[in-house]
């Protein structure tokens, strides 16, 4: 489970990010549990710092 405290901090105190914007999509489940939830932002955020997101400026591009 992730810990909510560390998300806030890697979205809000991580040196020289200026804005992370994570779209996340619930497919089939018509309920999702908070835990899951903290999860798939902990794995979004790892792939952003990490670098293996790929980043999107425009949808128009």
């Amino acid at each position: 489970m992730a810990d909510p405290n560390d998300l806030i901090a890697r979205l809000f105190e991580t040196q020289g990010r200026q804005h992370v914007n994570i779209k996340l999509f619930p497919g089939s489940s018509d309920e999702v549990a908070p835990d899951e939830l903290a999860a798939e932002v902990a794995c979004a955020i790892a792939a952003v710092d990490s670098g293996e997101a790929t980043r999107i400026y425009s949808l128009d591009d």
